[in-house]
């Protein structure tokens, strides 16, 4: 429990950074760019913290790349939903981002954990 309520913190600062990140690009470029940029900048923030911080192990070249693998299927999935909250159901492209962010977080927790750990749970 003490890894998710980390895990949660994590991903609440990070929500936070690239959420900001996604507003000021999104001045600049078109949402889905803005969310691109943001999204790839917000994986290099939650690699590095949630190793450290949520699961206290160190960054490694393998986690790392397991981590970026389940953080790409997580970028697909949330653009893809990110598109759906936009285009179909008319929500704020201010808004959609907090909206992805909630309906991925139990597949990146547990997707990370195995990432970054090389196991599925706790042991």
């Amino acid at each position: 429990m003490k890894q998710a309520r980390r895990f949660v913190a994590v991903g609440i600062a990070n929500a936070a950074f690239t959420y900001l990140l996604y507003q000021l690009l999104n001045v600049f470029v078109i949402y889905e760019i803005a969310f691109t940029i943001s999204f790839a900048t917000g994986v290099l923030f939650s690699a590095f913290f949630n190793a450290r911080y949520s699961f206290s192990i160190g960054l490694g070249l393998r986690a790392l790349l397991r981590f970026t693998a389940v953080c790409l299927i997580s970028y697909y999935l949330g653009l893809q939903v990110l598109i759906f909250c936009v285009e179909v159901l008319h929500i704020h492209e201010a808004l959609a981002p907090l909206i992805v962010a909630a309906v991925m977080l139990p597949f990146t927790f547990v997707g990370s954990r195995a990432a970054l750990t090389g196991q599925l749970t706790k042991r």
